[in-house]
């Protein structure tokens, strides 16, 4: 198997493994404890460290600041819950690419992709809900998640068709 893809399987697996762990939680109980955030930021930060150490820097790293930021701006302004927050830092700690295996060769990175895909959710299923307080909203960023990790987003296949 190639180091690269490897890598990338590895960073799947934490991000999903955390992600289950904290949708359950939020499910049971709305609320998740600090503990699988400390271990997605803590992985992510290492492998990226690791990363740049063995490979050199790459152009998609400038997106880890800018997704810190967003995810911080919507945590600040009551957007996001502060589990929401700690779970966009850790999948941008822990994706800083856009997925080699999807479907579709995206140009955002996962966690700006599972956002997309988390409004186009949220959109589907806005009729269905009752109250929005009520949603645990982790389940939600998780599915969104799988579906960036294989499908994309749809504003990757807007912007690749229309670049091409």
């Amino acid at each position: 198997m190639d180091l690269d893809i490897g890598m990338e399987l590895g960073r799947m697996g934490i991000t999903l493994a955390i992600m289950i762990f904290a949708s359950v939680s939020d499910a049971k109980k709305m609320e998740v404890s600090d503990i699988p955030w400390i271990i997605g930021i803590g992985a992510g930060v290492i492998l990226l460290i690791v990363e740049v150490l063995t490979s050199g820097a790459y152009i998609e790293m400038v997106w880890i600041p800018f997704m810190l930021g967003l995810a911080y701006l919507m945590g600040f302004f009551g957007l996001f819950g502060g589990a929401d927050v700690k779970s966009v830092f850790a999948i941008a700690l822990l994706n800083p690419k856009m997925s080699s295996l999807s479907l579709v060769d995206g140009l955002f990175p996962v966690a700006l992709s599972v956002l997309i895909n988390c409004t186009i959710i949220l959109l589907v299923l806005y009729p269905f809900m009752r109250k929005m307080e009520e949603i645990p909203f982790l389940p939600i960023m998780t599915a969104a998640l799988v579906v960036s990790y294989l499908v994309t987003d749809p504003l990757s296949y807007l912007f690749t068709y229309l670049l091409h």
